[in-house]
Order: C-alpha cells, then sequence, then structure tokens
C-alpha cells in the first residue's frame, strides 16, 4: 500500500481528484493511464468533489473525450473490474463467517452477530454451507454470478418515498412526491 501513496493523493485544492482523475481530464497516453489503473484500481470507482459534479474518471473522459481511446479504455476496464471485486468482497465476507469464524448457515444469531440483513444472511448461508461442506466449486459458482451488470451508483442518494394525502370524501386519493 505504501508503493499506492502517490495513487491515493487527494491533495488540498484538488476538488478530491485522484492521479486517475487528472489523467482522464488531461487525455494523458493510453499506456500510462493502463499503468495507473493496473496500480490503484479503486480509483475508478472514486468520484471527485460535488461542486465538481460527483464524477468518476470515466465521467470526466466521456464528458471531454467522448470517443477517444482513453474512454474506452477506462469503459472497458471499470466493466471488468467491478464485477471482479465485488465477486472478490463477497467471497472474502462469506469465507471469513462461515470457514474462518466456523458460523452456523442459517443461525438468526449469527446473522446479529455479523449484522447482515435477513436477506443477505440467507444468501451468504447457502454459500457458506457449500464451503462447509467442501462444496467449494458449487459456492464459487455461485459467486460467479455476482457483479453481473454492476454499475458505479451516480446519485448516491436514497430513494424519495412517496407521501398520501387525506382522502375526503368524494374525493380520490392522490399520491405525490415529497
Amino acid at each position: 500500500l505504501e508503493s499506492q501513496r502517490i495513487f491515493r493523493a487527494q491533495p488540498k485544492g484538488s476538488y478530491c481528484r485522484t492521479l486517475l482523475h487528472w489523467c482522464s481530464w488531461g487525455k494523458t497516453s493510453p499506456a500510462i493511464l493502463r499503468s495507473i489503473m493496473m496500480t490503484y484500481p479503486e480509483a475508478m470507482c472514486l468520484r471527485d468533489d460535488k461542486s465538481h459534479g460527483r464524477r468518476t474518471p470515466l465521467d470526466i473522459a466521456e464528458r471531454y473525450w467522448k470517443d477517444d481511446a482513453i474512454t474506452n479504455l477506462l469503459r472497458s476496464s471499470l466493466e471488468t473490474y467491478l464485477p471482479f471485486r465485488l465477486r472478490l468482497c463477497v467471497h472474502l465476507c462469506i469465507h471469513r463467517h462461515f470457514v474462518t469464524d466456523r458460523r452456523t448457515p442459517f443461525d438468526k444469531a449469527g446473522r446479529k452477530e455479523t449484522g447482515l440483513t435477513p436477506r443477505a444472511w440467507f444468501v451468504a448461508s447457502i454459500i457458506g454451507y457449500a464451503l462447509q461442506r467442501e462444496m467449494k466449486s458449487l459456492g464459487n459458482h455461485i459467486i460467479s454470478f455476482v457483479g453481473t451488470g454492476a454499475k458505479i451508483d451516480g446519485t448516491r442518494s436514497a430513494p424519495k418515498r412517496k407521501t398520501t394525502t387525506k382522502a375526503k370524501p368524494g374525493k380520490i386519493l392522490k399520491l405525490q412526491n415529497d
């Protein structure tokens, strides 16, 4: 991680941009861009400051260099990196809970200890059960479906809730957004 320090840097006045953001904006060569992405791939998912649109390096490249090689390189790299990263995180989480810590799949107390939601615990329990029973190929096959079509959330805000107004006698109840 010490070798990644310069790639993770977001100096004051840089609008929370990493080296990859600046290379996208400055239209650097694809070879340099590829080296940076291989060294610190997480930078592809980071967004810059809110005052600058909370853009990823790909968003910046698409805005300024729509049909350029660096835009295509960022797009294809992000499309392969996100599913890989999600699969890795899911595998590590399940391995820790069910193989390392030897939790019992489908156990309600175990779910509460982990902090997972009931649905996430159910799915993790299925895969964890497979991993505990030496059915690693089945567990890995299930994990291989994780992250298909994954994208970076553009808004990062909670969806608006719908509220209802009180119905008056003889009137139809209407739904309205906040």
